[in-house]
């Protein structure tokens, strides 16, 4: 869960997590005392940081039950932001669940580093692993399998709350789920639409149409509602899911026929990432001058890798655009109409390939593509 609260203290966090009135959860209770320590060391520095976005009290705790009392040893995460709930379930396995994995997958590398140092801090190296990737990628898919051993058994998604990315994911991990696994989404209720920048109904809307294309998937939505005095707390939601028959997750496409960029000629706006100054149109993504911003879609990019990027300019009036995956060195500029293309090296800051525009680029693509090349 990405943050989008202005700073919080560590300490209103903390009440958000149950510590109140001179009262501890109970989560907090049964770790021993330097992984007290460390956890709130954690929310003090990420408090300082304003790295604010972790999952609450109500949902770890079901998170807790389902894996705990179940005897669950192979977890996938998709969106760890700061590693709250992979830390906490890490620690917690060190002292009730020694076989406990958990494979952790996020698109953003700073967030990842953060999250790695704690995973380090806290002795989790061997229980937790974290990928910068697209949580909606096979190829991840198939990384987090090579080190759970066997299909994770339980999947929590807690990405990017879009849309058509929430449907991706729900197709991928409902095939590669342990047969009778289960699926967690957190966001999962009416309140939580908010969250999808794209106004297209986010993890709701996904969870309903797609449950409703697959009838056989038993799910519960938890949720506040309308209530003064809720029993599930957390008005954004929880669903839980349970995948009886998985479909065929043994035929991995090749890396040379995985598909880069999903939306090639802007059809929808939720499958691309628009920094300041960009608008979208159906068929057209524009920018005016004023500052220099990327376009960029999630993408199944790995550092190292390269790729031919393509582009469709019109009506460029000044500047241009670096062609870039995962935050890769600047190289080729497209500052002209017509059709451009470049090859380019990825980097390993995210799991991002788009056209990072100038300050003064002031102008239209109407395409954009990208080919895999194979490895540098």
């Amino acid at each position: 869960m990405n943050s989008i609260l202005p700073q919080v203290s560590a300490e209103n966090r903390l009440k958000w997590q149950g510590f109140e009135n001179g009262v501890s959860p109970f989560l907090f209770q049964i770790l021993d005392d330097n992984q007290k320590r460390l956890y709130m060391d954690w929310f003090k520095e990420t408090a300082d940081q304003n790295l604010v976005g972790e999952t609450s009290q109500s949902v770890i705790n079901a998170l807790v039950g389902l894996i705990f009392g179940n005897k669950i040893s192979r977890v996938v995460q998709c969106g760890h932001y700061a590693g709250y709930s992979l830390i906490l379930l890490g620690m917690l396995a060190k002292s009730y669940a020694s076989g406990l994995k958990i494979a952790s997958i996020d698109i953003d590398q700073s967030v990842t580093t953060f999250t790695d140092k704690w995973v380090e801090k806290c002795g989790l190296t061997g229980t937790c692993r974290t990928w910068v990737r697209d949580s909606s990628d096979s190829f991840a898919a198939k990384e987090a399998r090579d080190f759970l051993g066997d299909a994770p058994e339980l999947v929590f998604i807690d990405s990017s709350h879009q849309y058509r990315h929430t449907i991706d994911e729900l197709n991928l991990w409902a095939s590669e789920v342990a047969p009778g696994g289960l699926i967690c989404m957190h966001d999962a209720a009416p309140f939580a639409k908010y969250q999808d920048h794209s106004n297209l109904g986010g993890v709701n809307r996904a969870l309903e149409e797609w449950c409703a294309d697959n009838p056989s998937v038993e799910k519960i939505v938890l949720q506040s509602g309308l209530s003064v005095s809720p029993v599930f707390k957390d008005p954004c939601g929880l669903a839980i899911m349970q995948i009886l028959h998985p479909a065929d997750f043994s035929r991995t496409p090749a890396r040379s026929d995985k598909r880069m960029v999903k939306d090639t000629s802007f059809a929808f706006s939720d499958q691309w990432v628009l920094g300041e100054g960009w608008s979208f149109a159906p068929g057209k993504v524009s920018k005016q001058p004023g500052t220099s911003s990327s376009l960029s879609c999630f993408s199944p990019v790995k550092a190292g890798e390269k790729y031919r990027v393509t582009a469709e300019l019109i009506d460029v009036k000044a500047g241009g655009l670096h062609p870039g995956a995962g935050g890769s060195d600047l190289g080729a500029f497209f500052s002209s109409d017509g059709a451009h293309e470049a090859e380019i090296v990825a980097g390993n800051h995210n799991a991002l390939i788009g056209l990072l525009a100038s300050e003064d680029f002031d102008g239209t693509v109407v395409r954009m593509d990208a080919e895999y090349l194979g490895t540098e």
